[in-house]
């Protein structure tokens, strides 16, 4: 029987390239205020309430 070998993990970050106009949704995305607040949670539910139900609220 071959010996088990354990895995390697590497840590890694991707940075997303937006353009200048777009640098507010990546603040946005990685500010879980939103998920705790009704209001911020009406926000995202009121820009696309079909895709806000297809993502189950996420």
């Amino acid at each position: 029987m071959a010996a088990a070998t354990s895995p390697r993990f590497r840590t890694f970050q991707v940075t997303p390239d937006l353009p200048a106009s777009l640098t507010h949704l990546n603040e946005i995305a990685h500010n879980l205020w939103w998920v705790w607040h009704p209001e911020a949670i009406e926000l995202f539910r009121r820009l696309d309430r079909k895709l806000w139900e297809t993502v189950y609220h996420n």
